[in-house]
């Protein structure tokens, strides 16, 4: 989407006078209606672009609306196809029972994932194009550096030669506060939440958690739902973790995104995630696993980037 605003500035672009043309063909009740939901987020780019308001809501609008249509068509991708079959070179390869790669088959960089033809990423998480970024660098520093045995879904629209790739780099600070652990291992009833999002126009509706204690283990469950209007370009976050009430190791995480239907979607709202009601509702895809034995830090890890951009999440497990 970055590449598309500089072709929205360079005339000489081979397929400038195409993009442009759809773009002026939107109607100014559409870009109206648009500006007006979306006001706040635009205004301040007036003052630094030469080529004036309305072409920037035109420009924005064209955008989003080509972001929409890929996050749609990445839905129905997991819905329809095997995670490998977007790619020649990994369709050959054995997935595991969830259709999940081991990231051993890739180059053992620890911050990029290749092979010997191409760069891949791990299947994008919310509708921004970076929402995966984060994950993955914890997901591929601590493989290199605690030599763990990841298994991961690849995003199908992104398999990039390697003399192409021009990834971007991105700063934040996201790590979590441990919790009271020990209290948590002591557990022997459910503990749960549920965090409702102050923002009307945010993607995110709601986010729920269970901690539960079953025979020595202590489940925990998270679940991001979107907001309703939401249900078409994206799915909810769902992560899991398996932790021992023993050591206060985790043992198991999987990370995934469950899709639902509208008719899925107003029938899982009747229920708190603690629900075993919640396991037969929509579909779920995982993004990652990890069935190693690890330390809180790394879970915690996994569970801030995971869910980067949700405040509650951040806040729950500690953010600085």
């Amino acid at each position: 989407m970055f590449h598309l605003h500089d072709v929205l500035r360079e005339v000489e672009h081979p397929v400038y006078h195409l993009v442009t043309s759809d773009m002026e063909g939107i109607s100014e009740d559409s870009i109206l209606q648009y500006f007006t939901y979306n006001e706040k987020r635009l205004n301040h780019l007036f003052n630094d672009d030469p080529h004036g308001a309305e072409r920037i809501i035109r420009e924005y609008f064209f955008i989003d609306g080509i972001q929409n249509q890929i996050l749609r068509d990445r839905i129905n991708f997991l819905q329809k196809n095997k995670s490998t079959d977007f790619s020649e070179t990994l369709k050959s390869v054995i997935t595991d029972e969830h259709d999940l790669l081991p990231l051993n088959l890739f180059d053992g960089n620890p911050y990029i994932l290749r092979d010997e033809s191409y760069f891949y990423e791990i299947c994008q998480l919310a509708p921004s194009s970076n929402s995966h970024y984060w994950l993955t660098q914890v997901i591929l520093e601590t493989t290199s550096t605690l030599n763990l045995n990841y298994k991961v879904r690849l995003d199908p629209f992104v398999k990039v030669p390697l003399e192409e790739y021009n990834p971007m780099g991105y700063r934040m600070i996201v790590y979590g506060r441990p919790l009271d652990w020990e209290k948590l291992r002591g557990l022997v009833s459910i503990d749960d939440g549920e965090w409702m999002s102050d923002d009307p126009k945010s993607s995110i509706g709601r986010t729920q958690y269970c901690w539960k204690p079953s025979d020595g283990e202590l489940h925990l469950t998270i679940e991001e739902l979107p907001g309703e209007s939401n249900l078409q370009v994206r799915g909810s976050r769902y992560f899991h973790a398996i932790i021992d009430q023993g050591n206060g190791r985790v043992k198991h995480c999987d990370g995934a995104l469950r899709i639902y239907t509208d008719a899925e979607y107003k029938t899982r709202l009747k229920h708190h995630i603690k629900s075993t009601e919640v396991t037969k509702i929509g579909k779920r895809y995982k993004i990652f696993q990890l069935d190693d034995e690890v330390d809180q830090k790394v879970l915690v890890d996994l569970i801030t980037t995971f869910y980067i951009w949700n405040e509650d999440v951040q806040k729950y497990f500690g953010r600085s």
